[in-house]
């Protein structure tokens, strides 16, 4: 739920939370709840996108690789939408949206696919890292 707070771009609730004495459990993990609820909502609905682009990826050119685009992804669920394209269709896939006119994204894989080292391969076009398994870019 702590984590909730900064995918949606309100670190501030958490350090609330642990820092002002005058501020009850209650409210604070209402708030919290709250947060993570709409965190969820958005997973949902932003996943039922990634997978209809994934989908029609698949049907038309079956690619090794799936790019998935939508400038209106929400910039902090990107890694939590790229698992869940990973663990419905089994492949690597990179999911990036838009952030002030600059392409922002996030891979994973189920291991078949090293995506440091493909980071690495593309270093003349994006900022970012990771490991083999998960890449965060710019």
């Amino acid at each position: 739920i702590l984590n909730a707070t900064a995918r949606l771009n309100q670190p501030y609730k958490t350090i609330e939370l642990l820092t002002d004495r005058t501020l009850t459990i209650n409210e604070t993990a209402e708030d919290l709840l709250k947060i993570n609820e709409e965190r969820k909502e958005i997973t949902k609905v932003q996943s039922e996108w990634a997978f209809k682009i994934a989908q029609e990826q698949i049907l038309e050119k079956n690619p090794p690789i799936l790019l998935i685009y939508n400038p209106e992804f929400h910039l902090g669920i990107l890694g939590l939408l790229a698992n869940r394209v990973v663990d419905s269709f089994g492949r690597t896939c990179l999911v990036m949206t838009e952030n002030k006119g600059v392409i922002k994204g996030s891979g994973r894989t189920p291991g078949d696919v090293n995506l440091k080292h493909l980071m690495d391969e593309c270093q003349h076009l994006l900022t970012g890292g990771g490991h083999q398994m998960a890449v965060g870019f710019t």
